[in-house]
């Protein structure tokens, strides 16, 4: 993940209220098929209308 990019979103995500509960590179698939994605991300919101708007 570049660092900026990093950074920039999750001062986006702070400022909307969110909070990460999980944000790594570092995961192991249990189960499915198809590509891995290159980082595995949980964000947290106060409500689902702020998650809807970020």
């Amino acid at each position: 993940m570049d660092p900026n990019y990093v950074h920039a979103v999750g001062e986006i995500v702070a400022r909307h209220g969110g909070k990460y509960l999980v944000r790594t590179t570092n995961y192991q698939r249990l189960e499915g098929e198809g590509e891995n994605p290159a980082a595995f991300i949980i964000i947290e919101w106060p409500t689902k209308k702020l998650a809807r708007l970020s």
